[in-house]
């Protein structure tokens, strides 16, 4: 439930943050993505916009998320052209060690 409140939090102060991300043929719940900022002092790029998700491992491999993470920053690089401060003037990439499906579509450095 503190999840929930902190999602829920975030998109009260920001007016963005993680959504849903459903199948479209059977409306399956298979994940979450989306953007926050991240603020906190021992993030790697701090202070920035994020792009996070969290997929079910039996959905991985067919674009999901590769769709979802189009969706989101088409999302946020909008928001900053309305000047919402996003902290979105150039991107960067950071991988958790955990991640490993990620290092197919964004090798990168490791967080």
């Amino acid at each position: 439930m503190r999840t929930y409140e902190n999602f829920k939090n975030h998109f009260d102060e920001y007016g963005f943050g993680f959504w849903a991300v459903e199948k479209k043929n059977d409306g399956s719940l298979i994940g979450l993505c989306g953007l926050r900022k991240a603020l906190w002092a021992d993030h790697p790029l701090t202070p920035c916009t994020e792009i996070a998700w969290r997929q079910a491992r039996e959905s991985w491999g067919h674009g999901y998320m590769t769709e979802a993470a189009i969706a989101s920053l088409g999302d946020g690089f909008q928001r900053e052209k309305n000047k919402q401060d996003l902290f979105m003037d150039s991107t960067d990439q950071y991988t958790l060690t955990t991640a490993y499906a990620t290092d197919r579509y964004a090798p990168g450095r490791r967080a």
